[in-house]
């Protein structure tokens, strides 16, 4: 795990300014190492929250399909239910 000390600073500068200090040499080697320790943890978490955020809209996305689905069969069923009463109603009159 990153040292506390070094997480503070790295979580206060941001992913950007840790990445081009990273990239300009201004670390030490320790102090680099934990940058890069830390800029992975932060890509693994940042991967993370997209993948759970791409779920949960897939989530809404089917309810709002599974919906649509229903109020539409029911439609169905009651033009079927009408067309069905509508025969016996004409078949029952001489």
């Amino acid at each position: 795990m990153v040292v506390m000390s070094s997480t503070n600073e790295f979580e206060r500068d941001g992913v950007k300014a840790v990445r081009e200090n990273v990239k300009s040499g201004h670390y030490g080697e320790p102090k680099k190492q934990q940058a890069l320790m830390w800029l992975n943890e932060q890509k693994t978490k940042r991967k993370q929250f997209r993948d759970t955020k791409d779920l949960l809209t897939l989530a809404r996305r089917t309810a709002r399909d599974t919906r649509l689905t229903l109020v539409v069969a029911g439609l169905m069923l009651l033009i079927l239910i009408a067309i069905v009463a509508r025969l016996f109603v004409e078949q029952g009159t001489p």
